[in-house]
C-alpha cells in the first residue's frame, strides 16, 4: 500500500505494510535490522507503542480516525514506551528520516496502482 497526502494526492511512502491482527500489531516492528527507503508500518487499532526488541530508530506518527496526524515523536530508540497526549486511532511507525510528515496533515492509504 501506499500513504497519500489527501490534499495534495502525493506519495508519501511508497510501501506500506498493515498490521490490524492482535499478533502483527504486537510484533510490529520487532527484530527489524533495517527497513526499506520508503517503508512504513501502519498500526489500526493503537494508541500507544513500545520498541522492545527493536535494533533501530523509528518516528512515530499518532493519527485520528480519519487520517489526521494529531503528534509526531521522532527518533524513538528501541526500549521504550511511546503514549500520546490524546488519544489516538492508529500508529504510523516509519524508518527515522524516512519521511517528512507533520502534525495536522491528513493522510491515507491507497492500494499501489500496476504499472
Amino acid at each position: 500500500m501506499q500513504l497519500i497526502d489527501s490534499q495534495s494526492g502525493h506519495v508519501l511512502l511508497e510501501n506500506v505494510r498493515m498490521a490490524k491482527t492482535f499478533v502483527q500489531r504486537f510484533r510490529g516492528l520487532m527484530f527489524e535490522r533495517s527497513l526499506g527507503e520508503g517503508f512504513g508500518l501502519w498500526i489500526e487499532p493503537c494508541d500507544s507503542i513500545h520498541t522492545f526488541w527493536m535494533f533501530i530508530s523509528i518516528d512515530v506518527y499518532f493519527l485520528d480516525s480519519q487520517g489526521t496526524i494529531l503528534e509526531v515523536r521522532k527518533k524513538v530508540a528501541p526500549w521504550r514506551i511511546v503514549i500520546p497526549k490524546q488519544k489516538s486511532h492508529a500508529v504510523l511507525e516509519i524508518p527515522h528520516g524516512g519521511a517528512t510528515l507533520k502534525a495536522g496533515m491528513q493522510v491515507e492509504l491507497r492500494t499501489q496502482r500496476q504499472r
